[in-house]
């Protein structure tokens, strides 16, 4: 998992430096629930070990998506989650993935302080940042992404605190959803 992921990351930082790269990832037939399983795995050692990390899903879902660019994705909502959440005692971040009516939900919910008025009146932008360091540059990439796809993103603040963002992903994106197993539920509670 970890020559898996250095490699993704090689990939991702070529990328970055080619200024005339503009082909996206092919998209991959994989278990979004492991995918993210896995980076849950991979992000522990990042993040204050105070953060308590969490998946959850119903079931298993084999999805046709870009797999290295989800990861990304996620990846950097979740960070900004932890960033949010660093001097908090009894911070969380969960991953909620279900299969809805129209596609493919991910939701990354924090029990932090929320976006900021600003960030929620005027949008996502690449431009601004909600964070006292940090840029929201993952946040505008991660939008970038999914509107890419033909999804939509969006932010909010839950009561009575913490951050939401929502992705929702077309149908299309869902092959099927899988019955899970004694190895795939040990994972996601691990």
């Amino acid at each position: 998992m970890i020559s898996l992921e250095l490699k993704r990351l090689t990939h991702l930082l070529n990328d970055i430096q080619d200024p005339n790269l503009e082909k996206p990832e092919m998209a991959t037939d994989f278990d979004v629930v492991l995918l993210m399983c896995d980076l849950i795995s991979l992000i522990r050692c990042q993040i204050a070990k105070t953060i308590r990390l969490e998946v959850q899903a119903s079931q298993p879902f084999i999805v046709h998506l870009p797999e290295n660019t989800l990861r990304q994705a996620v990846l950097n909502l979740v960070l900004n989650a932890a960033q949010a959440l660093e001097q908090k005692a009894g911070g969380r971040i969960c991953i909620y993935v279900d299969k809805v009516e129209l596609g493919l939900s991910i939701q990354v919910l924090d029990n932090g302080k929320g976006f900021s008025n600003e960030l929620l009146k005027n949008g996502i932008s690449s431009l601004q940042t909600s964070a006292e360091t940090g840029s929201d540059l993952g946040l505008a990439m991660t939008e970038k992404f999914v509107h890419y796809l033909g999804g939509t993103i969006k932010i909010s603040n839950q009561p009575p605190y913490g951050a939401s963002v929502s992705i929702l992903l077309p149908d299309e994106c869902v092959i099927s959803s899988i019955e899970p197993d004694t190895s795939y539920d040990e994972l996601k509670n691990s």
